[in-house]
C-alpha cells in the first residue's frame, strides 16, 4: 500500500504477475481486430520512446487514422 505507483512494472512477471494479465490481452487483441476492419492505415505522427529496461513501449504516441 505505500509502494509508489510511478515504480510499477505493468503486469509483473512470475509469481507476481498481475491476475488480471490475460484478461487485458484478450481485450487489446479483441480491440485490434475490431480496428483492423475499419481502418485502412495508421500513420504515427509523434513518438517519444520510454526508456526502460523492462518495458519497451512509448510514453508518447500520437496516432492519425485513415
Amino acid at each position: 500500500m505505500t509502494r509508489n505507483a510511478a515504480e510499477q512494472v505493468a503486469f509483473g512477471s512470475g509469481p507476481h504477475a498481475c491476475i488480471g494479465l490475460h484478461l487485458a490481452r484478450l481485450e487489446m487483441s479483441a480491440i485490434f481486430r475490431a480496428l483492423a476492419t475499419r481502418v485502412e492505415r495508421f500513420h504515427i505522427e509523434h513518438e517519444v520512446r520510454n526508456v526502460n529496461n523492462t518495458l519497451r513501449g512509448f510514453k508518447k504516441l500520437i496516432v492519425s487514422v485513415e
